[in-house]
Order: structure tokens, then sequence, then C-alpha cells
């Protein structure tokens, strides 16, 4: 039997039971299709037990009654309870609504047979979320993401059909301009969004990566003009605890602190010293070619850099416009951030031209990094008044989170203030409508209190402690999530609920990810 329905995030569920089911030519069949010998129910089955779901879910409890020998009976008639009905509530025909976080029983009757499942509902709310160029990603518990935004390349990583028009007459690009759910095959730790690529690490510590992988920036050993909006496993054996994507190169950390890079090593970003692109991880080595330990990594459009153990700072790749802050040239290995600072928090930035083909142009406006020293930021590049070496950011601010933008760059206080600095051509700063640049930070307006922030290339996004997302700045592609494109908000915008639509057909991934959803 074969239960298909749309729950209320937007995943078409297909569930597969293996209970009889009766045929007037053939009679009852059972499983794949063999006959079956009925008897009196002995058993009642959950398949599976031990659901999680998120609030707002609708889910079908899929159920079996088995005779004494193991064999489905028929043509039975099941009766369902909650007995939790804040929690959940539950149809006649065993269609599951999570209403509020906490636990509840299910009861599943038939006949006197009687059996339970636990059933877990937990908030809905996004978690962390991180910004790219047009395009912002989030996650859910449960592991579960969402992306939305520009998806040219597949970055958002689900196949959408939907049309945003740009700055000029041809910028005719796929877009979703309202949160969808990633087609993950596995449950997700942690996301991070780049150029035209996004990678997360997955809860088994694996590595997956999905959008544009025409120098191999995916990882997984391949080569493709062609948009890659499915995840796929990052090559090699090396489990990670983190990764981060700059333009066309992502890196991982290792739970040994190894650092491993791939994609574009045009300017030795990927820090081997070979300047030669790479289809598959290869290790960050120093001049002795050996692999250099690092305890946090983050990858800016062509440069790369990391923070050890001790809070040292080291960068790598192009430094045209004073990124690396080592106040030298390029690099092709790890080079020591001039200054001496020790840092508790590092963020490369992405730069504020709108394609890869435009930056390697030479159309590179802004490129820079920043960090966070005793809770003061410090930045150093173009783009946002910064020098080569590390520069403190005035206005006095301590900082608890720091992200790095397009030109732009903002930071959480410790009552969860937003404040944000550098260029406000799209009101990503977010104090107001119209452009208002400042070297400075200055109050995100709205009067919210952040739990986290990210900045995109050209908006901002964060989750406020009312447990809603909110972005601003430029909403040309769809990066504010709020069904609008074409337009730039200066304040707040709540994100839009995730869609109700789906593909007519079910992926293969998407299908994984149902199932691996209703083991958890």
């Amino acid at each position: 039997m074969i239960y298909r329905f749309v729950s209320a995030l937007g995943v078409l569920i297909v569930v597969a039971s293996l209970a009889c089911s009766s045929d007037s030519a053939l009679g009852p069949r059972c499983g794949f299709g063999s006959p079956c010998a009925q008897g009196p129910i002995s058993s009642l089955q959950f398949i599976p037990g031990k659901d999680s779901l998120l609030v707002g879910d609708r889910a079908q409890i899929v159920v079996r009654a088995l005779d004494s020998t193991g064999t489905p009976v028929t043509n039975v008639s099941y009766q369902y309870a909650s007995s939790n009905t804040r929690v959940a509530t539950v149809d006649a025909s065993g269609i599951v609504t999570a209403l509020d976080t906490g636990v509840s029983i299910l009861t599943l009757s038939a006949g006197d047979k009687q059996a339970h499942d636990s059933l877990f509902v937990f908030s809905a709310t996004l978690l962390t979320m991180d910004g790219g160029a047009e395009a912002t990603c989030a996650l859910q518990q449960l592991g579960r993401s969402l992306c939305w935004g520009l998806n040219s390349v597949g970055q958002l990583g689900f196949t959408q059909d939907t049309v945003c028009f740009g700055e000029f007459p041809q910028d005719t690009l796929a877009c979703s301009v309202f949160p969808q759910h990633v087609d993950q095959s596995t449950g997700f730790a942690s996301m991070s969004v780049g150029d035209s690529l996004t990678c997360a690490v997955t809860t088994d510590s694996g590595a997956e990566c999905w959008g544009a992988n025409q120098i191999g920036q995916i990882g997984n050993g391949t080569i493709s003009s062609n948009a890659t909006p499915i995840p796929s496993r990052v090559f090699g054996a090396a489990s990670f605890t983190s990764v981060t994507v700059g333009g066309r190169h992502a890196c991982g950390l290792s739970g040994a602190g190894i650092a491993y890079c791939w994609g574009d090593d045009s300017f030795g970003q990927l820090g081997d010293s070979r300047l030669v692109n790479s289809t598959t991880p290869i290790p960050v080595v120093t001049s002795a070619q050996t692999p250099m330990l690092f305890a946090s990594l983050s990858a800016g459009y062509m440069h790369t850099c990391g923070l050890t153990a001790a809070g040292a700072a080291f960068c790598w790749g192009d430094n045209s416009r004073g990124q690396l802050g080592t106040g030298g040239g390029s690099t092709a290995l790890p080079a020591p951030v001039a200054g001496g600072l020790t840092f508790t928090v590092l963020s490369a930035g992405l730069d504020t031209s709108r394609s890869a083909s435009s930056q390697l142009a030479g159309a590179l406006r802004s490129s820079f990094t920043c960090g966070l020293s005793g809770g003061a930021a410090y930045c150093w590049g173009a783009g946002i008044g910064a020098a080569s070496t590390p520069t403190l950011v005035g206005g006095g601010l301590s900082f608890t989170q720091l992200s790095a933008g397009g030109a732009h760059a903002c930071g959480l206080t410790q009552d969860g203030t937003a404040y944000c600095w550098g260029y406000d051509g799209d009101d990503q700063l977010g104090n107001g409508p119209g452009p208002s640049s400042s070297v400075t930070p200055v109050a995100v307006g709205g009067g919210l209190r952040f739990t986290n922030i990210a900045a995109g290339r050209r908006h901002t996004c964060g989750t406020a402690t009312d447990g809603l997302a909110y972005c601003w700045g430029s909403d040309v592609y769809g990066a504010l999530g709020n069904t609008y494109q074409a337009a730039f908000r200066g304040l707040p915008q709540p994100v839009g609920q995730p869609v109700l639509v789906v593909p007519p057909s079910a992926s293969r991934t998407r299908m994984s990810s149902v199932r691996a959803l209703l083991r958890q």
C-alpha cells in the first residue's frame, strides 16, 4: 500500500507499507505479491516506531496487523488516539498533526489488540543561518535544512522553476523567494553558503556539497558544467566537524584539526602550495609540506583563513586587496596575520560583484576579513574602509558573534543587539531604507534581539529571540525569503514559511530523506 501526502513544511511523504492488499481477481496479496494466508490478529505494529516531527508537520501513520505466524492480516479497521492532544492530534485515517513541542503516546487499536508509539515533537524554529551570494540557508532541528534565493546552478539544493528578474534584462534566473527544503538524504549538523556553492556537514561527520561544479568545487572527484542541485558526498575518508564555502572553493576541518580544501586554486586558496585545482579534498600544509592544524576555518571569495587552537590567525590565497592581513603579497601557503593579535572568531568575506564571470574579468570591488579579539572587532582588506593589516573597528563595542559579507560586516553584542558597518548601497546594514554606508557599526533597526547573524553578499539575515528569522538588504533574487524579489528592504523582514508545493514525483533523495526522518 502506498501513502502519499504533503507535509506542512512542503515535504511529499511517500511511504510503502507491506500490509496485505485485496485484489478481486487474485485474492489477498502480501509484501511483493505473494499470497496471504490470514489468521486472527496476534499483534499490531507501527512502521517504524519512535517518530520525531517538527511543529507544523503532518505525517501518515503506517501500521500493520500480523497473525501468529507473522503474516500480515488484511481488511483491518484501525482506531488511533493521542495521549496529549496539545502536542499532536491523530485523525481517523491515521494522519498525525504536530501542534506543539513535547511528547505524545500514539495508540493503535484493532479488535482487542493495541500498540503504542512515542511521538517527539520539536520546534520548527530556524536554529542557525548562513548567507552567500544572493542566497540564504538555515538549519532546523532533526538535521533538516531550508534554502532560498538565487538558484541559478542548483545552490539551494533542490530543483526550482521560479524565475527572478535581476538588474539587467538578460538576468532571468532560477530562484526561490521563500524557504524550501533541501533534497537531503541524511541530517545536517552545519551548513555554509558561498558564491554559487553550498556545503554541509552531515550528522555522520561526512560532508556534502551542491551547486556549481565546473572546476570540481563539489569535491566528489568530478567536473561538470551542469547545475548540481542534489547534495553529493565529498570524496574521501576524512570526518568533518565544520565546512566553509568561498567563491569557487570549499574547506573542511577534520576532528583531528587538519584542514582540507578543494575546488579553485588559482590564487593558492587551497593552501597546499601547488596552485592546482582539485576535485577532491587536499590538506592545507606548512612550508615543510606537513598538515597544519586549526581550530576553525573561514573561506572568502579567493582566500581562506584559519585560527589555531591558540587563537593565532593565518590566511592564504589572493591578497590583491589586503584581505590576508599579512601586509605582503598573495601566498599559496598559510601566512600569519600581522599584528600579533589572538582571535576567537575569523570571518572571511565574499565580494560585491554579481557573478563569477565578472569577478574573474577583474570586476572584484571588495575582499576583506574580520576577526574578534577580546570582543573587539578588527577588519582588514578592501571594501569596508580597512587597511591591509588588522585595524580596530570604531565604536567601542564588544561582540560575541561576527559575520563578513560582500562589502559589509555585522556583529552581535552580548544582549543580542545587531550592528552592521560598511557599504549600504543595498540597505544591507539594516538601519533604515536608503543608502547610509558607515565605517563604524550602526544598530540594526526594529528593536529586535538576535541569537545569530549572517551577512551575505548584499543582504543580512538573523534568527531573533522571538523564534522568527529575519532578513534585510537586497531581495533582487529572493535572498530575503519574504516571497518578494527585485526589491530592497532597509529594516528586518520576517522570512516566509516554507512553500507547500512539491514536484509531481518525489526524487530518490527526497524519498530517502523522508524515510530517515520517520526513523528518528
